[in-house]
């Protein structure tokens, strides 16, 4: 017997109120020419989504379990499901419908409560092209312009917002726009925490820490612009080298690292997200810490999709306590910059459960897979009791090393 074929247009649809996800679906199902799976919860509908990838999602703001705008920013965090297109349902004003439609962010279309049929129709025919044939790629537009800056390029996508690379137009100059779809419905203390630390890692001033310029908000958004460094992350930078760095490249990624969060911990500033992703080597060799855990919010913390890949930071570098749910610690950051030093040699292979350095590099000093060892020990007392202890092992045990 054959396989069934699977829907040409397969349409999941996120919506509480029956009424209105019985019109949605019959629609869909006439424009489509295929039922959708429909689901009144938005945890649900997210695990669905997760499991089996629709070639589009309708989701309302308003839904219980996991609301609309947190859905489409899981999705879009996540490299297997960024690309599903997005009709987000709702009756967010109309100026901030148009802002959210100059960022790229969330949804790719957003049709204000009471629905127009008509104009939801459109949009499926619009965002449903026939299917198994790949959606066509978006076509170019003219830069948009938002709060002052001028929006060059997306960078990339998070569980949160979009980073662009962007001009800030007043004194024409490059800034990285790091921009933070809000919730509509957080409490006053996380908008509070948010420009808090904000502001505080705008004063740190250390060659090897990326400079933040600005912090602001919309209606629809917080925004941060921070310097642009011309080069690639460590993550990019090991992952794409087809010979290894001599030592002296690796003890100086090492020694500006280990400067890097050594200076923020004097400062009182955990990082909360070290990585190679979030360390980013200039051309001129200068490397720079960028993307400290400001933007990790509590509300998409606990939707417990971390097992599934779609934590907001990446699992591999987290340390365990921090995988459990336990809020980040100067140990913490300690286990993740040791695992992040580890990245180095295992030449853009980073394995889990975590191997320790002796074990497939027996070449390198015994005391620097010692220190690193330590760093990553599975509970935080068992770490160094400070960053800059730790930095100190580590840089002694390197300097055993004969090249």
């Amino acid at each position: 017997m054959e396989p069934e074929e699977a829907p040409r247009n397969r349409v999941t649809i996120i919506e509480p109120d029956p009424e209105i996800a019985r019109s949605i679906e019959q629609l869909v199902t006439h424009v489509a020419g295929a039922a959708p799976t429909v689901f009144s919860d938005g945890r649900e509908g997210l695990s669905s989504c997760l499991t089996t990838p629709p070639n589009l999602l309708i989701t309302a703001l308003d839904v219980p379990g996991t609301r609309g705008n947190q859905i489409c920013r899981l999705l879009r965090s996540s490299p297997n499901h960024r690309d599903i297109p997005i009709i987000l349902c709702s009756s967010v004003p109309e100026d901030m419908r148009r802002e959210l439609g100059v960022l790229d962010i969330c949804a790719n279309a957003y049709i204000p409560k009471p629905i127009d049929m008509a104009l939801l129709r459109s949009t499926l025919e619009e965002l449903l092209p026939a299917i198994p044939a790949p959606l066509p790629a978006p076509s170019a537009r003219p830069p948009q312009e938002f709060a002052g800056f001028r929006l060059d390029s997306i960078l990339g996508f998070g569980g949160i917002g979009t980073t662009y690379k962007a001009t800030q137009i007043a004194l024409d100059r490059p800034v990285v726009l790091k921009v933070l779809l809000r919730s509509w419905d957080e409490e006053e203390t996380e908008v509070t925490r948010f420009f808090s630390e904000a502001q505080v890692i705008a004063k740190l001033n250390h060659k090897n820490i990326v400079k933040v310029f600005d912090v602001g908000e919309t209606k629809a958004v917080y925004y941060i612009s921070r310097e642009y460094v011309d080069g690639e992350s460590l993550m990019a930078l090991y992952d794409t080298i087809s010979d290894e760095p001599s030592w002296p490249e690796t003890l100086g990624i090492i020694r500006q690292m280990i400067d890097a969060i050594v200076y923020l911990h004097d400062m009182d500033v955990i990082h909360r997200d070290v990585q190679p992703s979030n360390l980013l080597m200039s051309k001129s060799g200068i490397l720079k810490v960028t993307d400290f855990g400001i933007s990790r919010r509590s509300e998409l913390r606990d939707v417990g999709y971390t097992r599934n890949g779609l934590s907001l930071n990446t699992p591999v570098y987290m340390a365990p306590e921090q995988l459990e749910g336990s809020g980040p610690t100067g140990q913490s950051d300690q286990y993740s910059m040791a695992r992040t030093i580890l990245h180095l040699f295992e030449r853009g292979k980073s394995e889990a459960p975590v191997r320790n350095l002796w074990q497939f590099r027996p070449d390198l000093p015994s005391e620097f897979s010692e220190a690193l060892e330590r760093c990553m020990a599975p509970e935080p007392e068992q770490r160094f009791p400070t960053m800059r202890e730790a930095g100190k092992a580590i840089l002694a045990g390197c300097a055993h090393h004969k090249p």
